[in-house]
């Protein structure tokens, strides 16, 4: 079992880096070099404080070391992300699911928080979770070694993975100084336009 944290920050409140996270999510594809869709399957707000989502992400293989890129196929690089949102708490709790999910697991709970040190303006984004390669289970291997190569597969996979998390923060506030731009020029082209 490997376990991962990555603790980045964004220079945006957090209800705002949450919000894009929870209700934009789609819109920060073009912010994030290795994925190249995210697609929404379910968005359930039944739960009074919870918000249940279930969506679909295409990733590329931009980070795929060269010599493994001719092994790696589309849907080898998509995962379905299972997620319970608690906006009051700036919490998600996740799993993913994947063509090889009978062979691996993954899953966490991510924060989207005010920076202690400055939480008008600042987030803590913090994802964290463990990654399993289920060695006994992996086809045309014996048990034994199979068990052994686990670890070095956990690694492997989670080599590609921690980029997307790394910039997902990154994207966000990308995202979200774009639209912050975009409102203050309608904003002066209004006023332009209304005073001519």
């Amino acid at each position: 079992m490997a376990r991962f944290e990555e603790i980045t920050y964004c220079d945006h409140p957090a209800s705002e880096v949450y919000g894009a996270m929870v209700w934009h999510l789609e819109e920060l594809v073009p912010y994030m070099d290795n994925v190249a869709e995210i697609r929404t399957d379910v968005f359930d707000e039944g739960e009074p404080g919870k918000i249940k989502t279930v969506r679909w992400w295409q990733g590329t293989s931009k980070t795929v070391p060269t010599l493994l890129r001719p092994f790696v196929t589309k849907n080898s690089l998509g995962w379905k992300d299972i997620a319970t949102w608690t906006p009051a708490e700036y919490k998600v709790e996740w799993r993913t699911e994947t063509r090889h999910s009978k062979y691996s697991s993954c899953e966490g709970i991510n924060r989207f928080e005010p920076d202690p040190e400055s939480p008008e303006t600042r987030t803590r984004c913090v994802i964290a979770g463990e990654f399993v390669v289920h060695g006994d289970k992996l086809p045309a291997m014996p048990k034994f070694l199979g068990l052994k190569v686990a670890p070095k597969l956990e690694q492997i996979i989670l080599g590609y993975m921690l980029p997307n998390f790394r910039q997902l923060a990154a994207g966000i506030g990308t995202y979200l100084d774009a639209k912050k731009r975009a409102a203050a020029e309608a904003s002066s082209t209004g006023a332009t336009g209304g005073a001519s």
